[in-house]
């Protein structure tokens, strides 16, 4: 090759590579932003576009609910009136009727008036000044009498309705009230009352001033839906298609695209010219810096005193290695190994001695694994190991095995002769599924388990080494012995009546035994007595007791919280049954809470079991009621007796009207379904105006007493002493 084309070869390749590492990614990069900017400025534009449509069409919306609103306000003035009721009811007075309606249609107030009885017979019917002899079906069909038939049908009830209507090609708005008298200087002379229907055409007139209040261009009606993104459909009172509004769109969008689009342009040129000058300038470096970031990634995920991986790097290598193969894997073990020893080397010998040590074990370490799989030093003397192999489980035990021999020799290091050990701890990915910090969890509590047994050992992992579950069994087991000695508490919290605030009913609730070496709440070891398959044996001694006791409280009312568990069990019935007749308590003073939970799987079989109580004069309660998915479904099919409001409804009804609201439609819809209320966990006394006021039976809560003993509620049964507030 001549010394002419070395240079030239060497200049193509200089070229070849600033055209694929620099010129290639700038154009690529370039046009990218170039399309990202037209694509934002675009995508504004459009979105104003969008903004308005949606504005005009709830611009629109709202005018069409601002006529019916206004036919409301004038049916609500006419016909809650006592000159009404006085002179359209029997005997008819047409010419007061004529003068008082049938003149409003001639002035355009509305179009149409009538008077229909509860039957649906017509009584009086003006159209624009003019009687009319035709019924309201033959005006507007038989939606507008579906219509009316929406309002209440007693002689007190007042309310309004109104629909959109179409009539002759033309749309109506058409609201219709009872005629009930405004005070109480006069009745209703029939049981049912007759109703008052005014209908108001949305003409030209009309939709300019409707135009005019909510900013809409070229507001028409159009009789045929257009179905276009500037109209708004129109139905009538039975969901029907009558035509649509339309308006001329402003598009805001495009008007400012027309008038920045140069500008734009200019901007963008700018902004990619600077950008593609930055992109040259950084690529000069990138080289270097990714060459750098490479060396800080590698001195990241190293331990600098061995050179193994440490704590990062492993957890990083784990948890890919479990993200590729999601569920157990036969192929991988942990292993957690922490030097014995150690400690006394590092303290008597120094740091460098120790560091020494550490390094040779490390390396010792890495020859028994070889290529098997990974060691890391994951703090001070403890290692972690990932084995990696068909059979990892067997070649972890190997590993492990010629680990403690290699540390059963003593070391010699720096003229000085060490004797060490190594505990470890070993856990196979199939122990059960866990994510890399959990295995390695479970090794080192395998590993403390091995050097708490003696040291320069291994131990596998097993379940209940974990000292959580072994907490649990041991709250099961004293709570076994608890049930065997009956030395379970049962406290109770009185619930009093709404109206007087005396205590109508109790109830029970049970309790860690007191003089415990520790005291436990409920919520602890309740859950724990359902996962030991405790719950039936605390459920049943905390009935027996309750009933046993509340006998001797003549005409109070005693609640007991069934567990779901407890409930779905098909002979509960029959032990409650038991139960009562051994503890003498009549069934009518019994009252079971449930909770939702306890029917939802199966709706049948919980309503054979109320049955069955029922038939014993027990009755249910449903528990925790607006906590979660209470369903209304679940109220009509079951018998229930009564609701217990759950606190969430109640806590925040003095600083939200939203929960006030949702308070008093949770109580009435209760009241509808023949369901007295209690509210549960009141504590401010500012709280009982607002729970009578939205209708609330009973209260129940730190406020009036906390739950006390037996013994205290018999005390103030006989009056010898009052409740104390918590």
């Amino acid at each position: 090759m001549s010394t002419a084309a070395a240079p030239m070869n060497a200049r193509n390749r200089l070229i070849l590579e600033f055209g694929l590492k620099i010129f290639a990614p700038a154009c690529f990069a370039a046009a990218g932003i170039g399309l990202v900017m037209l694509y934002i400025v675009n995508a504004i534009f459009a979105e104003a576009n969008s903004l308005d449509k949606e504005y005009t069409r709830r611009a629109a919306g709202a005018a069409v609910q601002a006529v019916q609103q206004r036919m409301e306000n004038v049916a609500r003035d006419n016909a809650l009136w006592d000159d009404a009721v006085r002179n359209s009811y029997e005997p008819f007075n047409e010419p007061w009727a004529y003068e008082t309606w049938g003149v409003g249609t001639e002035l355009g107030l509305y179009n149409i008036a009538f008077i229909v009885n509860a039957e649906g017979k017509t009584i009086f019917s003006y159209e624009n000044g003019k009687k009319m002899d035709k019924p309201i079906a033959a005006v507007f069909g038989n939606g507008l009498i579906r219509l009316v038939a929406r309002l209440p049908q007693d002689k007190t009830t007042f309310a309004t309705v109104s629909a959109l209507f179409k009539r002759n090609k033309e749309l109506y708005a058409v609201s219709a009230a009872p005629i009930l008298p405004s005070s109480d200087a006069v009745s209703l002379p029939q049981e049912r009352p007759n109703n008052l229907i005014f209908a108001k055409r949305i003409d030209g007139d009309m939709l300019a001033t409707l135009a005019q209040q909510h900013v809409l261009d070229g507001l028409s009606f159009d009789r045929e839906d257009k179905l276009s993104g500037d109209t708004l459909s129109l139905t009538d009172y039975d969901g029907e298609t009558i035509g649509a509004l339309t308006w001329t769109s402003r598009r805001p969008g495009d008007i400012a695209r027309l008038k920045y689009d140069d500008i734009i342009k200019i901007m963008i040129g700018t902004i990619l010219a600077v950008m593609g000058t930055l992109v040259y300038f950084s690529w000069r470096n990138f080289e270097e810096a990714n060459a750098s970031k490479q060396n800080a990634l590698e001195s990241s995920l190293r331990d600098e005193l061995t050179g193994l991986a440490n704590r990062r790097k492993i957890i990083s290598k784990l948890t890919e290695t479990l993200e590729r193969h999601p569920g157990p894997i036969g192929g991988l073990s942990i292993i957690y190994a922490d030097l014995d020893g150690f400690k006394n080397v590092n303290d008597t010998h120094g740091h460098e001695a120790g560091d020494e040590l550490l390094r040779a074990a490390a390396k010792g370490f890495r020859r028994i694994v070889g290529d098997r799989g990974m060691v890391a030093r994951v703090g001070g003397d403890e290692f972690a190991i990932i084995v990696q192999t068909p059979d990892a489980a067997a070649a972890a035990r190997e590993i492990a095995a010629a680990m403690i021999e290699l540390l059963s020799v003593p070391m010699t290091f720096a003229n000085h002769v060490a004797s060490l050990g190594v505990s470890i701890g070993l856990v196979d990915s199939f122990d059960g599924p866990a994510d890399a910090e959990e295995m390695l969890r479970r090794a080192d509590i395998a590993m403390y388990v091995a050097k708490s047994g003696g040291r320069h050992r291994a131990c596998v992992f097993a379940p209940q080494m974990d000292s959580t579950r072994d907490e649990a069994r041991l709250i099961a087991d004293e709570l076994r012995d608890a049930l065997v000695t009956g030395s379970l508490d049962v406290v109770y919290q009185p619930i009093v009546d709404a109206a007087s605030l005396e205590i109508v009913s109790l109830e029970a609730l049970v309790r860690w035994p007191r003089g415990h070496a520790r005291i436990i709440g409920p919520d602890v070891f309740i859950p724990i007595a359902e996962e030991h398959g405790l719950i039936g044996d605390v459920g049943r001694f905390v009935l027996e007791k309750a009933c046993r006791e509340a006998a001797d409280w003549p005409d109070m009312q005693i609640c007991v919280n069934i567990s779901p568990l407890q409930f779905k069990n098909t002979g509960f019935p029959a032990e409650v049954e038991s139960i009562l007749e051994q503890s003498g308590l009549d069934g009518s003073r019994l009252e079971l809470e449930v909770t939702e939970s306890s029917i939802i799987e199966n709706t049948e079989r919980a309503a054979a079991a109320i049955r069955k109580l029922h038939d014993m004069k027990v009755r249910i309660s449903l528990d925790d009621f607006g906590s979660g998915f209470s369903s209304i479904g679940h109220l009509r099919a079951l018998r229930f007796d009564r609701v217990k409001l759950d606190r969430s409804l109640i806590k925040e009804v003095l600083t939200s009207p939203q929960a006030l609201l949702l308070l008093r439609a949770t109580i009435t819809m209760a009241e509808a379904l023949g369901l007295p209320t209690t509210a549960e966990g009141i504590e401010r006394e500012e709280e009982i105006p607002l729970l009578r006021l939205a209708g609330c039976h009973q209260f129940q809560g730190y406020l009036f007493s906390k739950p006390v003993p037996a013994a205290a509620i018999t005390e103030v049964l006989l009056g010898r002493q009052e409740l104390k507030v918590a």
